[in-house]
């Protein structure tokens, strides 16, 4: 991801399939990457490793909060959070 396009921090949300559907989920690892910051001179690196799921029908799916908050320097902190 561009660093114009990282935040600080994501929440991380737990969804579960509707009573009755199935559907597909795709899982994939995240690559590492890194970007050169023109405005202080320096190599940003990211390690990658991390796990991620794809959902492509968002509509097979209830939200049911927001279990955690990770932050861009690998920090993750479980809670409810709003």
């Amino acid at each position: 991801m561009p660093l114009r396009s990282e935040r600080e921090e994501y929440r991380v949300i737990k969804i579960t399939t509707k009573p009755g559907i199935k559907t597909t989920i795709y899982v994939s690892t995240i690559a590492p990457a890194s970007e050169e910051n023109k405005r202080i001179r320096k190599m940003i690196k990211r390690p990658g490793g991390a796990r991620q799921y794809l959902v492509i029908k968002r509509s097979d799916f209830m939200e049911t909060g927001t279990i955690g908050m990770l932050k861009n320097n690998g920090q993750y902190k479980e809670g409810n959070f709003k």
